[in-house]
């Protein structure tokens, strides 16, 4: 299971401001490679309704909304491709 949070694989966050929910998923979750920059929602970047942010490991893509989100009632979700 350690595997999965280390090493050359990718992370990404979708950040979701109206549900206040930040999900981690892997570069090869479906939810993850169906991703597009939208209007209201980024991709790379933080927009009105949130984004996906790319980390390079699992611990900082969840430190990463811990430090952000946490403190404003965001929840942290870890998506069932993990």
């Amino acid at each position: 299971m350690e595997e999965v949070f280390k090493g050359d694989k990718m992370f990404w966050v979708n950040i979701d401001t109206p549900t206040k929910t930040c999900t981690i998923h892997t570069e090869n979750c479906d939810s993850s490679k169906n991703k597009k920059d939208t209007k209201l929602k980024g991709v790379g970047l933080l927009k009105s309704d949130g984004g996906w942010l790319p980390f390079g490991t699992f611990v900082q893509a969840e430190d990463y909304c811990k430090k952000e989100f946490v403190q404003s009632g965001y929840i942290i979700r870890k998506d069932v491709c993990l």
